[in-house]
């Protein structure tokens, strides 16, 4: 994966987060759900969100190879994020439930890792 690509990849899985996590505020009706500011700061830190789970879902390509477990690597990370923030229990099945949709696209997105042969080092 080219950093443009997880770049891109990122802004689609920032806003496939964002609108998991405002799905029930907006169903709600609560006010100012949708004012401009705090909506795109809140899409920007879903975006960034993104990007590290990205970034690190790259990191861990060798290893992680098969979309399950690619899913339930993104998915961990946002275990791992709600577990750290101390937020209330259907909060963190929120937050665990959209890193999993983003997790699903990223490992769609994202080629098979295939190492291939070592190369011999060129003789002088």
């Amino acid at each position: 994966m080219t950093l443009l690509r997880l770049l891109v990849n990122s802004i689609v899985g920032g806003a496939l987060l964002f609108a998991w996590s405002n799905l029930a505020s907006a169903s709600l009706g609560e006010p100012g759900a949708y004012s401009f500011w705090p909506t795109l700061g809140a899409y920007l830190s879903d975006v960034a969100v993104a990007l590290i789970a990205g970034w690190f879902l790259w990191l861990a390509a060798p290893r992680v190879s098969s979309v399950r477990w690619r899913v339930i690597f993104v998915s961990g990370l946002g275990l791992l994020a709600s577990l750290a923030a101390g937020v209330p229990l259907w909060r963190m099945a929120e937050i665990v439930c959209g890193f999993t949709l983003v997790g699903l696209f990223l490992a769609w997105r994202m080629k098979t890792y295939r190492p291939g042969p070592v190369r011999p080092a060129p003789k002088r």
